[in-house]
């Protein structure tokens, strides 16, 4: 494997990426959105801390907090990403271009790792920038205030909305090389990410022998337990194995392109 040539594919995908309005739109939505749920969750906590200092009891750690928000930016990532892997091979195939790259000195491997580092990169500097609240947090909670994020709760779940995000990435890279438009690319890796949070919803309303089952396969299961501050192996072998075999997926469909078409 040539990293080379990983890097020009990347290199190629992503400047694409600011070639045109959407990722400015996309990066700049995403942001305001997840700022504006960011100060109601914040005007929540401090509303829940008065109340627990005028009537008592345990008070609950803003981190339990930062679980309801980063589900949420989860959730949107669940909507946004598809539209940044739609492209990636249905516009090869539109401007003809597929076919050069596949008879260049660049294996289908290589074109694969490139794009799908390409939109990892955009969602990246995407989550990059929700960096500044917590932040936020930690600057005010040494200015005086009663609370802070815990960094290593911090950094678990940034580590899981990496995860995640490159999951989502690699479901949407396999169904952009067999759909034949942009807007079925989406709308089927739309359909397999609402399938995967079908699957958490089953396993939090099961009961008896299916639950444990349905728990160690539904993705926002194992991301939760990274919001939580937990890192287990397992979590991290199912995240890669998941990443592994939409790559794989994807690679097997590339090949096979020359008969499809």
């Amino acid at each position: 494997m040539n990293f080379g040539n990983i890097l020009k594919i990347w290199k190629k995908d992503l400047k694409s990426y600011f070639y045109t309005p959407m990722a400015y739109v996309f990066i700049g939505a995403f942001s305001f959105v997840v700022g504006i749920m960011f100060l109601l969750f914040l005007k929540a906590y401090l509303f829940y801390e008065r109340q627990q200092a005028m009537m008592g009891g345990e008070s609950i750690t803003i981190d339990r907090f930062g679980e309801a928000l980063y589900g949420n930016v989860n959730t949107l990532l669940l909507f946004v990403i598809p539209f940044f892997t739609m492209g990636l091979f249905t516009d090869e195939v539109k401007k003809n271009t597929l076919v050069l790259l596949l008879t260049s000195p660049i294996s289908t491997l290589e074109i694969v790792l490139g794009k799908f580092f390409s939109a990892l990169s955009v969602v990246g500097l995407m989550l990059a920038v929700t960096l500044v609240f917590p932040a936020f947090l930690t600057l005010y909670s040494h200015g005086g205030w009663r609370f802070g994020p815990d960094p290593g709760v911090v950094a678990s779940t940034y580590l899981g909305l990496i995860l995640i995000s490159s999951l989502y990435i690699s479901v949407g890279l396999f169904w952009s090389s067999v759909a034949n438009s942009a807007l079925t690319a989406v709308m089927l890796t739309f359909a397999n990410l609402f399938g995967f949070w079908l699957v958490s919803f089953a396993a939090q309303s099961t009961e008896g022998i299916l639950k444990p089952i349905l728990s160690h396969m539904a993705v926002m299961e194992q991301f939760t337990g990274m919001m939580q501050g937990t890192i287990d192996l397992k979590t991290l072998v199912f995240f890669a194995s998941g990443i592994f075999l939409g790559l794989f997926l994807t690679q097997k469909s590339v090949e096979s392109y020359s008969w499809r078409s």
